[in-house]
C-alpha cells in the first residue's frame, strides 16, 4: 500500500516509464509511417514504453538497430489504396496512367517496410506491419514473400475480438491471440486495427508478426501492452479467459457510493479515489501520491504512478484479487485506478506457471535473403531482406539517429507537398537542406531530451494544464486562492476521520517540510531545457545563439524560392494579408522541432476558420465542444442584418473607429468600406452576416476599435474544439524559478553580480489583422460602423482577423505560441508570450543576444516586433500591467507592482469622485475590475479587502449615488495602499526559512461568554498555548446580531500576530482552523461580512509587516487539537502533556480600530 508522505517516492520522481525492479530503461517501440495518435502507440505509450515515429517513404531508407528497439510498428499510407480491389494487380490494364504510376511507387514503397520488418526479424524484434484493407496482399509476391519467408498462414490464425471506444465517433477492434501467452519465448501472430473514422474503415487489419510473446523487460511484451489498453478503457477481458474474469479486480466510478450493479460481480468494495473533501471522505492509500499540477502533468503522475505500483507494491497487489475498486475522481476517463488494474492484470500474468511452447505454434523457418528489383517510374531499385539489422553501406541504407539526417531531402520535400496540400501536377524546386535540418541548433532540443531520458514523443509537445494544474502552479507562486470545498480548491494535505491526537502527529510532521506555497510550478520541457542551456553555456550563450541564428537565417535564404511558388496556390485575399510570411520556413521549422500544430503553416497559406466547428489545433487541450450544424450560420443573418443597422447612429468616437478602418485598408487589411446601398448591389441578403464595431476604453485610458461578436452571434455560431492557455503577469518569476532549478541540478551557486539577470519585452503591431480570413468566411463577419464622413452606416469586409471574434483568439494565439516554443528550444531563451505580448528573461553578461536573436528570428518568419514599443532589457520591467524587479533574483526574490500609470488612472478616479460626492454603479464596475487586477501585483490579497462595497454599490445601492462610509473607508484604505507600497514578493529559494505549526478554535453560545484559544510550534523554537481574554470591550467592536464564532475565530489568528511577532518573522507555516466562514475568509482575503472583511484585511497586514507565509488549511472539529484548550483553559490537560508553555493573553482594543495607514 502507499503510504502518505513517504519519502521513498522522491525517487520516482523523473519516472515515466513502466519498468520492472531489476531494469529501468524503458523498452522502445519505433512507429513508422503511422501518427501517434494510433491505438498501439497510445498503449504504449500509457504502459510506460517510448515511441519515435519516423519517416520511411520512398528514398528516405531506414536501419533498424533491435538490440535498441523492442517493438517495430509499420503503418501503411499508399495513394493508390482507394482504387484496389484484393485481388488488384500493380500492372492491372483498368488503371489510368496516373494511377498506374502511384501504384507502382507504392510497390516499391511497400516493398522497403517489407524488408524493414524483415530486418526487425532477424534481430528478434517484434514487427507490426498495419494492413488496411489489406493493402500488401495486391503486391505482386509481396505477400506471398511475407508469408513465405516469416513462417505463418494468414488462413490459419485464430483470434479473439475485443472491441472498444476510443474516441468520440471512432472505434477500434484489437484481436489478439487466442490462449495464455507463456513465459518463454514463442512466435504468435495477431490483428489488431488502428482507430477507425468512418464506416469505410471497417476493413482495416494489421498482420503482428515476430515474437510478440518474447519476454521484454520481465514479460512486459506487446501480448500484454494489448491486454493492458483494454483494460485502460475499462474493458473486461475476452469470454474465453475466465480465470480473469474470476481474479482482475473491476474498476467502477460514482460520486457518492459505489454502485450495487457493479458489487454484483465483486462483492468486497475498496475505495482507491483520491478524497472528496464535501464528503469528508479521505484518501485512499492506493490513491496516487503525485498530484496533477502540484507534481507535474495528469499524463506523467500517472506513469509515476506506475512504476510506483510494480516496483514497491507489487506483493500487496494481491490484496485487490476479485474485488471492486470504487473510485469518485472528477476524471474517470482518465482514472489513475486504471494503473491498479493493470498492476494486477501484469501480476497475474507474472504469477503464471511457466508453460512448455505450445506444440501447435508453428516454428519459424530462418530467415532467407530475398533480392528483388521493382520499377517505380523511372527509377528501379533494388530492395534486400537482410539477415542483420546493421546498416548495409552498399545498399545506401543510413541509420535514422536524431544527429544524423532526421530529416533526409526526400522526406523533407514529400512532407512540404504535404502539409500544404500542392497538387500532383505541380512541380515545385526543392533547396537542398538536410544537411541544415540535422544539425544545431536543430538537434539541440532532442538530444537534450534524449540526455535526460524523456525518449517519448510527449515531451515534445507544449503542457495542457488542467484546472486544479493551474491552481497548483499559481500556488506555487505564493498565493492561496482556494480551500477546503472551495470550487478549483487543492487537495486536502491530511485525511479526515482522524482523532485529535493522530492529527496532530501528522500535521507536525508535515509542518517540518514545504507548504503548497513554496512547491515547484508544473514547467514545460522546453523551458527546462533553455533554462539548463543557459546555466550551463553562460560564458559563450551569445556565441551560441550567433550561430543558431546564423543556421536558421541560412535555411531561410536556401527556401525562399518555395514561398514564391506557393503563393501561386494562395487566394488574392489572404495573399495580401500574409505576403510577407516565409511559409517554408515556418513549415520546416513544424516539421524539424515535431510541432504537433501542422496544420499553421497551411492555414497561414490558405486563411484561417473562425466561424463554425474549429478543430483541435494539438498544441491545445480539447474542450469536447458539442459540433454546430454550420448549414445554420446564416439562418436569419438578414434579419439579424436589419436590426443591428438599425443600431448603428452617430457617437463620441466615430472619427477614432473610421480613421482605424481607413488604416486597415490602407495595409491591405481589408476592403474599401462601402454604403449599405452599394453592399446590397453586390451581396444579396442572407449570404453575409454583419458585426458591429465599437469603442472600448482601456484600463490605462486608451481608447480602441474592438468588434462585437457576442451582439453579431458569432460567438454562439463557433465551436472551438482548444481550450486558450495563456501566462499571467507573474510569468518572469516562473523564469528565473526554472533557472534556479537548472543551477540547483548542475550544482551551480548564482551569485550577485555574476548571474545578475535583466528583463525586456516586445510587441507585435497589428496582431490579428497579419492572420487571414478562409476567403469563405471574410462574408461570416461583415463590420458594420458609423462613417465620421458620410454621417451613414458603412460597411467592410475584411480579409484579416477581427478583434472581437471568439475564434480570432486561438487562431492568433496558435502562432504566438509556437514563436514562443521556437525561442526557447531554438535560441535557449525564456520566453513567454501573452497574445501580441513577449516578456523574455537573460543573463545581464550576454548584453541583449536574446532580444537580438529573437527579433531577427521573428522577422526571418515574417512578423518583425514593433521597435517603438521594445523594451530594452534591463534589471527591471513590465509585463501585463504589473512591473518586476530581477535585481535579487540571484538571491531567490523577485517583487511586482503595478504599473504607475495605472495607479495614476485608478487614483484620479478616486479623486474626481471624492470631489464631485458622486460614485455611479459604472464608476464602481471600472474600479472593481481595475483593483481587481492591480491587486495581484500587491503582497498577498491585502488590495483585497473593501471590495465588497463595490460590488453592493454595483448591483444593490440606489440613486443617489453619492459616497456613505463604507466607500470612504474603502478610498482611504486604496490611498493607503499606494502609499505603503505592499508590494508582491514571490520567493524563488526556500530553503533558509524556519518553519510552524499552528491551531486555533473558539467557542461562543448564547448562555456564556465567548472563549478561544491557539496553538504554536516553532521549528526551531518553543511550544506556546494561549487563551485570550475576550472581554465585552472587545465584543462591542463588532458589529450587533447573531453570535460572531467566526470573528472569534479569526481572532485568535490576530491575536497570535500580535502578540508573538518576532517568532513569526520571516517564517513560513501551515495554520488548522475549524470554520469555514472564517477560513474563506482568511484564504480569500476579504469577506461580504464587514467584521470578517476588515479581520481579514489586519491578518493580512500583520503578514505583510512581518514577511510571513502561511498555509491554511480546514480540519475538523473532532481532530481539531486546539478545541480542548479553547474550552477548559489552563486547565486543558491535552496541552500539558505535549510540552505546550500556557499564557493567558490580554489585548488592546486599539489593535481592533486601527485603519490600514496607523496599522
Amino acid at each position: 500500500m502507499i503510504e502518505r508522505g513517504d519519502t521513498s517516492l522522491d525517487e520516482y520522481s523523473y519516472y515515466s516509464v513502466d519498468d520492472e525492479p531489476e531494469e529501468k530503461e524503458q523498452p522502445m517501440a519505433w512507429v513508422i509511417l503511422s501518427g501517434s495518435d494510433a491505438v498501439l502507440p497510445k498503449a504504449l505509450r500509457w504502459c510506460g514504453w517510448a515511441t519515435q515515429s519516423h519517416d520511411a517513404t520512398r528514398r528516405a531508407r531506414l536501419a533498424i538497430d533491435a538490440t535498441a528497439v523492442d517493438l517495430l510498428w509499420v503503418g501503411a499510407s499508399f495513394g493508390s489504396m482507394e482504387c484496389r480491389p484484393q485481388s488488384f494487380s500493380a500492372t492491372g490494364p483498368n488503371l489510368t496512367v496516373r494511377k498506374q504510376k502511384q501504384a507502382e511507387k507504392d510497390a516499391c514503397e511497400a516493398d522497403s517496410l517489407i524488408g524493414l520488418v524483415s530486418q526487425a526479424e532477424a534481430g528478434q524484434c517484434a514487427s507490426i506491419l498495419e494492413n488496411p484493407d489489406d493493402s500488401y496482399l495486391w503486391l505482386i509476391q509481396s505477400a506471398q514473400d511475407l508469408a513465405r519467408n516469416q513462417g505463418f498462414s494468414m488462413q490459419n490464425m485464430t483470434h479473439v475480438a475485443l472491441r472498444m471506444p476510443v474516441e468520440s465517433g471512432t472505434s477500434c477492434v484489437i484481436l489478439a491471440a487466442s490462449g495464455k501467452c507463456s513465459s518463454t519465448s514463442r512466435r504468435c501472430v495477431a490483428t489488431s486495427t488502428p482507430v477507425m473514422k468512418g464506416a469505410r474503415c471497417q476493413g482495416r487489419s494489421a498482420m503482428v508478426i515476430g515474437s510478440l510473446g518474447r519476454v521484454f523487460r520481465r514479460k512486459l511484451c506487446a501480448w500484454t501492452v494489448f491486454r493492458r489498453w483494454a483494460i485502460k478503457l475499462g474493458l473486461c477481458p475476452p469470454a474465453d479467459e475466465s480465470w480473469l474474469h474470476t481474479w482482475l479486480p473491476i474498476i467502477v466510478h460514482s460520486a457518492t457510493s459505489c454502485p450495487p450493479v457493479a458489487r454484483a460481480h465483486h462483492t468486497q468494495v475498496v475505495y482507491v479515489g483520491p478524497g472528496n473533501v464535501s464528503m469528508q471522505r479521505s484518501p485512499s492509500v492506493w490513491a496516487n501520491p503525485w498530484m496533477a499540477g502540484r507534481d507535474d502533468s495528469r499524463e506523467r503522475c500517472g506513469f509515476r504512478f506506475n512504476a510506483y505500483l510494480r516496483i514497491n507494491c507489487l506483493h500487496q497487489l494481491s490484496e485487490l484479487s476479485a474485488k471492486t475498486l470504487w473510485c469518485d475522481c472528477s476524471t474517470p476517463a482518465t482514472c489513475y485506478g486504471f494503473h491498479i488494474v493493470s498492476a494486477c492484470y501484469l501480476k497475474l500474468m507474472n504469477d503464471l506457471p511457466e508453460e512448455a511452447a505450445d506444440p501447435s505454434v508453428p516454428v519459424l523457418a530462418p530467415l532467407q535473403i530475398v533480392t528483388r528489383r521493382l520499377n517505380a517510374g523511372k527509377r528501379k531499385r533494388v530492395v534486400a531482406f537482410l539477415e542483420k539489422a546493421t546498416p548495409s553501406v552498399s545498399s545506401g541504407e543510413i541509420p535514422c539517429l536524431r544527429s544524423h539526417l532526421k530529416w533526409p531531402q526526400d522526406a523533407f520535400s514529400t512532407a512540404i507537398r504535404s502539409l500544404f496540400r500542392v497538387p500532383e501536377t505541380m512541380k515545385l524546386k526543392m533547396p537542398i537542406v538536410e544537411d541544415l535540418l540535422s544539425c544545431f541548433p536543430f538537434t539541440a532540443f532532442g538530444d537534450w531530451l534524449d540526455d535526460n531520458e524523456l525518449q517519448n514523443e510527449i515531451w515534445w509537445q507544449p503542457r495542457s494544464l488542467s484546472r486544479i494544474e493551474m491552481r497548483a502552479a499559481r500556488a506555487s507562486l505564493g498565493f492561496q486562492e482556494r480551500a477546503y470545498n472551495m470550487a478549483g480548491s487543492l487537495p486536502q494535505l491530511l485525511p479526515f476521520v482522524l482523532s485529535a491526537e493522530e492529527h496532530f502527529q501528522q500535521a507536525l510532521k508535515l509542518s517540518r517540510g514545504k507548504t503548497p506555497l513554496e512547491h515547484r510550478p508544473p514547467l514545460e520541457e522546453d523551458l527546462r531545457f533553455a533554462a539548463s542551456i543557459m546555466v550551463a553555456n553562460q560564458n559563450h550563450l551569445k556565441h551560441l545563439r550567433r550561430a543558431a541564428i546564423l543556421t536558421i537565417t541560412t535555411l531561410s535564404k536556401r527556401l525562399e524560392p518555395l514561398p514564391d511558388q506557393l503563393r501561386t496556390l494562395q487566394p488574392p485575399s489572404v495573399a495580401s494579408v500574409s505576403s510577407d510570411m516565409h511559409l517554408a520556413l515556418v513549415a520546416a521549422l513544424i516539421m524539424v522541432m515535431q510541432w504537433k500544430d501542422a496544420r499553421l503553416c497551411f492555414e497561414f497559406c490558405f486563411g484561417f476558420k473562425v466561424v463554425g466547428n474549429i478543430p483541435n489545433c494539438g498544441v491545445y487541450a480539447p474542450t469536447d465542444v458539442p459540433p454546430l450544424d454550420e448549414k445554420k450560420i446564416l439562418q436569419g443573418s438578414w434579419e439579424h442584418a436589419l436590426r443591428l443597422r438599425k443600431r448603428v447612429k452617430p457617437g463620441e468616437h466615430d472619427e477614432l473607429l473610421t480613421k482605424a478602418t481607413l488604416k486597415d485598408v490602407a495595409k491591405g487589411f481589408a476592403d474599401s468600406p462601402v454604403t449599405w446601398e452599394q453592399f446590397l448591389n453586390v451581396r444579396k441578403p442572407g449570404t453575409f452576416r454583419l458585426i458591429k464595431r465599437f469603442p472600448v476604453t482601456q484600463s490605462t485610458g486608451k481608447v480602441r476599435p474592438c468588434d462585437d461578436g457576442d451582439r453579431g452571434e458569432h460567438t454562439a455560431l463557433t465551436a472551438d474544439d482548444n481550450k486558450l492557455e495563456l501566462c499571467d503577469a507573474t510569468q518572469p518569476a516562473t523564469h528565473i524559478k526554472t533557472v534556479q532549478n537548472a543551477a540547483c541540478e548542475q550544482n551551480v551557486v548564482l551569485t550577485l553580480g555574476v548571474h545578475d539577470l535583466e528583463t525586456g519585452g516586445e510587441d507585435w503591431p497589428d496582431a490579428y489583422r497579419y492572420t487571414p480570413f478562409r476567403p469563405e468566411q471574410r462574408l461570416m463577419a461583415v463590420v458594420i460602423f458609423w462613417h465620421a464622413e458620410w454621417q451613414s452606416p458603412a460597411l467592410c469586409i475584411y480579409r484579416g482577423l477581427l478583434f472581437g471574434l471568439s475564434g480570432a483568439v486561438i487562431a492568433f494565439n496558435r502562432f504566438s505560441k509556437f514563436v514562443q516554443h521556437m525561442g526557447r528550444r531554438l535560441l535557449f531563451i525564456l520566453l513567454s508570450m501573452y497574445f501580441d505580448d513577449a516578456s523574455l528573461q537573460d543573463w545581464a553578461s550576454c548584453r541583449k543576444s536574446a532580444q537580438s536573436c529573437l527579433s531577427q528570428l521573428v522577422s526571418l518568419l515574417g512578423r518583425p516586433w514593433a521597435p517603438a514599443r521594445r523594451q530594452e532589457t534591463a534589471s527591471a520591467g513590465y509585463f501585463l500591467g504589473l512591473t518586476h524587479d530581477l535585481r535579487l533574483a540571484t538571491e531567490g526574490v523577485v517583487s511586482f507592482w503595478p504599473r504607475q500609470t495605472l495607479l495614476l488612472k485608478l487614483n484620479t478616479m478616486m479623486v474626481d469622485a471624492w470631489l464631485a460626492n458622486f460614485f455611479p454603479p459604472g464608476l464602481a464596475a471600472k474600479m472593481f475590475g481595475m483593483w481587481s487586477f492591480l491587486e495581484t501585483g500587491l503582497f498577498g490579497h491585502l488590495g483585497r479587502a473593501g471590495l465588497t462595497h463595490l460590488r453592493r454599490r454595483q448591483h444593490k445601492d440606489l440613486p443617489p449615488y453619492e459616497f456613505n462610509d463604507g466607500l470612504a473607508k474603502l478610498c482611504q484604505m486604496l490611498s493607503a495602499l499606494l502609499s505603503i507600497k505592499p508590494k508582491r514578493t514571490i520567493r524563488i529559494k526556500w530553503t533558509d526559512r524556519n518553519r510552524f505549526l499552528a491551531a486555533s478554535d473558539a467557542a461562543a453560545d448564547e448562555r456564556s461568554a465567548p472563549t478561544g484559544g491557539f496553538l504554536l510550534i516553532f521549528h526551531p523554537g518553543p511550544r506556546l498555548a494561549a487563551v485570550p481574554d475576550l472581554t465585552a470591550e472587545l465584543a462591542n467592536c463588532l458589529d450587533p446580531g447573531v453570535q460572531k464564532i467566526a470573528q472569534w475565530e479569526l481572532m485568535q489568528v490576530v491575536i497570535a500576530l500580535i502578540t508573538y511577532p518576532e517568532w513569526f518573522r520571516n517564517r513560513a507555516g501551515f495554520w488548522f482552523i475549524d470554520n469555514i466562514n472564517g477560513l474563506a475568509a482568511l484564504v480569500k482575503g476579504r469577506s461580504g461580512i464587514p467584521d470578517l472583511d476588515h479581520l481579514a484585511m489586519v491578518t493580512r497586514c500583520l503578514l505583510f509587516s512581518l514577511n510571513c507565509t502561511m498555509y491554511w488549511e480546514y480540519v475538523q472539529s473532532d481532530a481539531n487539537w486546539s478545541d480542548a484548550i479553547s474550552r477548559l483553559g489552563r486547565n486543558d490537560p491535552w496541552h500539558k502533556k505535549h510540552g505546550f508553555a500556557f499564557a493567558p493573553l490580554c489585548v488592546p482594543l486599539e489593535v481592533f480600530q486601527m485603519d490600514l495607514h496607523t496599522m
